[in-house]
């Protein structure tokens, strides 16, 4: 018989989002230069990393909606 999956710890959740924050924050400063969103350079990083992907390709990949993906990619 598989045992129940225990759910993460509220204090660990709390961490995590925190942590969360502090790299999107690290990551917005230091593209500010850039003039790149974060949004923006995640897409770039995983075109550069994969090659030629899809806008439904990157939708799957990072969870969004092809359309916010498509807005991104206009953006650029």
């Amino acid at each position: 018989m598989e045992r129940p999956r225990i759910p993460p710890q509220p204090d660990f959740l709390v961490q995590l989002r925190r942590t969360q924050h502090a790299v999107r924050t690290r990551l917005d400063s230091d593209l500010e230069a850039t003039g790149l969103t974060t949004p923006q350079y995640t897409v770039l990083a995983a075109v550069e990393r994969a090659g030629e992907l899809s806008a439904s390709d990157l939708a799957r990949e990072f969870g969004m909606s092809a359309q916010t993906v498509n807005v991104l990619v206009k953006s650029l």
